[in-house]
């Protein structure tokens, strides 16, 4: 079960965001991060994975990339 994942750059570890899975049958899934984590990423690009574990096997189910702007901002 993932509950949360990393997202890190070149220089290190990030944030973390949180996992849902809103349908675990049809590998849907949820990613979030609470607001005032957001607020302290820095600019730039960073990766994402998605690591899952049955035994000693490990699985990445999703990967990808975000890219933190600033001076954008959201009323959610």
């Amino acid at each position: 079960m993932a509950k949360s994942v990393s997202i890190g750059s070149s220089m290190g570890d990030a944030g973390k965001f949180t996992v849902g899975f809103t349908s675990a049958t049809s590998g849907e899934f949820k990613l979030t991060m609470p607001k005032g984590k957001t607020g302290n990423l820095k600019p730039g690009r960073y990766v994402w994975d998605i690591l899952v574990s049955s035994g000693s096997t490990v699985y990445r189910l999703a990967e990808g990339n975000v890219t933190v702007i600033s001076g954008i901002s959201s009323s959610l």
